[in-house]
């Protein structure tokens, strides 16, 4: 069965570095991110239809409908953005497995309460882990490496929204442990590298085994 590695966490966590080098090391050709699709919906739907996907995930609340009596929160938009990307993810490992192909998705829209996940069982082995820094201060220094260079991403920005940033990480360590679904604390790059395949081959194995 094909093998489908989604990797969640917010901005700055090291996502994308780190699913590029699992990717690699378990010699999966394919690889995506939630930003990617999210890109492409933003030119398939206009901002009147879907207004959370075009903002990032901490400021997506900005573009909700304002209600009367209700505050917008960061997590309201979080996941109504999510909620639209989390169609096209499923798209994306729907086409794979069509394929008989593996895949590597990463990204801040892999939440785990709003994927389907039962409904790839005996068609695909799904395997979902969160990547988190739980240091504040550890995460805020990645946004000053992250910048460096970056006209387009500056650093600024990121740390004006850190504590937006922050919630998002806090709901999804929440909704992690609720499922029992690993997390993957990046202290290292190396270790948490290690950790995942480690994870995966754990899978596999006991997959194998049954």
């Amino acid at each position: 069965q094909p093998v489908v590695l989604l990797l969640g966490g917010t901005s700055g966590v090291g996502k994308t570095s780190i699913s590029l080098e699992v990717a690699h090391r378990l010699g999966i050709g394919r690889v995506a991110s939630t930003d990617s699709i999210r890109q492409m919906l933003r030119i398939m739907l206009p901002q009147e239809l879907v207004p959370a996907i075009h903002a990032s995930s901490y400021d997506a609340y900005l573009r909700l409908p304002y209600e009367a009596g209700k505050p917008r929160s960061v997590i309201d938009g979080f996941r109504a953005q999510a909620a639209a990307v989390s169609i096209g993810v499923r798209a994306f490992i729907d086409r794979t497995i069509s394929e008989s192909a593996n895949l590597v998705i990463d990204g801040v829209s892999i939440v785990p309460d709003l994927l389907d996940l039962h409904a790839y069982e005996g068609r695909a082995e799904i395997i979902l882990l969160l990547i988190a820094t739980r240091d504040e201060d550890a995460l805020r220094s990645r946004f000053l490496a992250r910048g460096s260079g970056q006209h387009r991403r500056a650093p600024h920005r990121y740390l004006e929204n850190l504590e937006g940033i922050l919630e998002i990480q806090r709901h999804l360590i929440a909704l992690a442990e609720a499922r029992h679904i690993p997390i993957i604390d990046n202290v290292s790059f190396d270790v948490s590298v290690r950790s995942i395949i480690g994870h995966v081959m754990d899978r596999l194995r006991r997959v194998s085994a049954e």
